[in-house]
């Protein structure tokens, strides 16, 4: 999506709680970006000419995306709108390289399950709008309330399905057919970005919080939990990671605070120095490093490995025998 289309679909959701369209306005978002994903992918698999001329310009607009996504997550909106975040920024990732690669454009209309006579529809919309078929021209865009009545029904008649965890990132139909090689998840990136800043979360056993590795993510989740702070580290070899020691409240059965549970550690890193972007794509390459380790050692569920001179600690789900993590650390001090 385009940065002031995220923009207004944070404006129009202020204030939605008292007026009842908060999911209304989220489908919308979520209808629109997902039909403008299709069509850039349908263009750029078709045409890469085209594709230059109506896209070429998403990749150098990358960080007004992702600093409209930054004010979406600090602004007054709804927490789901804000836990929709981590999937635009990955469909933004994705189009960077739609527009850079025809193989991955072409790569990605088998994984969004787009057939041919769709692809022809859906390039012939998008490019009607550089050609003037649709009274458009390169940069102009739709507006949110055509979009989303063109693209009623598009989940079911490309045969996809949506995760309802992964906040509208599409997946195939066939993802339940692993394989060995496969060790990644399609939807890898966009549940990496959505762990690092996930605010107020406890994992399953409600012992340490969950995720929120973005530094801010994680200092709102202990006021939130009503945590304590005890120490706090940083490593001159390691520039933008802050290692924090905290304690979570322990309560009575009654939910009277009874003191604190045992001291916990939480490795986080300042977008100020390390970027979302940079951790997130750190995160995927060692996920991509990891993956011979895996497929060799299947009984493994953890390794560590080193990006850009960052230690990131891989993890694999034990049921699917997938990664389902790769987070950034801050190593014993006796590693280099």
């Amino acid at each position: 999506m385009h940065a002031d289309q995220i923009d207004d679909f944070a404006a129009r959701a202020k204030g939605c709680e008292a007026r009842g369209d908060c999911q209304q306005i989220n489908q919308e978002m979520r209808d629109l970006s997902l039909k403008q994903q299709e069509e850039m992918i349908a263009v750029c698999a078709s045409n890469p000419a085209a594709c230059k001329e109506k896209y070429g310009d998403i990749p150098a607009n990358g960080l007004l995306v992702r600093q409209a996504i930054d004010r979406v997550l600090g602004a007054d909106v709804p927490s789901q709108m804000k836990n929709d975040m981590s999937s635009l920024l990955a469909q933004q990732i994705e189009a960077e390289g739609i527009v850079s690669s025809t193989e991955f454009a072409h790569q990605l209309i088998s994984r969004y399950g787009i057939d041919k006579q769709q692809a022809e529809i859906l390039a012939g919309a998008a490019l009607g709008a550089v050609t003037g078929g649709m009274g458009s021209s390169k940069g102009n865009k739709p507006s949110s309330s055509n979009a989303v009545k063109e693209n009623k029904g598009a989940n079911s008649s490309t045969g996809q399905q949506v995760n309802a965890g992964n906040s509208g990132v599409k997946t195939p139909q066939n993802q339940t057919g692993k394989t060995a090689e496969r060790v990644i998840p399609e939807n890898f990136t966009a549940e990496v970005s959505k762990h690092n800043t996930q605010v107020g979360l406890l994992n399953k056993k409600k012992t340490s919080i969950s995720g929120a590795h973005k530094q801010d993510t994680f200092l709102e989740s202990v006021e939130i939990l009503g945590a304590k702070v005890t120490n706090k580290i940083t490593d001159k070899k390691y520039p933008g990671l802050i290692e924090y020691s905290y304690q979570l409240p322990s309560v009575d059965r009654t939910g009277k605070p009874i003191g604190y549970k045992k001291t916990q550690s939480k490795t986080t890193y300042d977008p100020r120095l390390l970027s979302d972007d940079k951790v997130l794509n750190m995160s995927t390459q060692a996920a991509k490093q990891s993956k011979d380790y895996f497929i060799s050692n299947p009984d493994k569920r953890e390794y560590s490995t080193k990006v850009d001179g960052y230690w990131f600690r891989v993890t694999k789900d034990a049921k699917s025998g997938e990664i389902s993590n790769a987070f950034i650390t801050m190593p014993s001090r006796n590693i280099p």
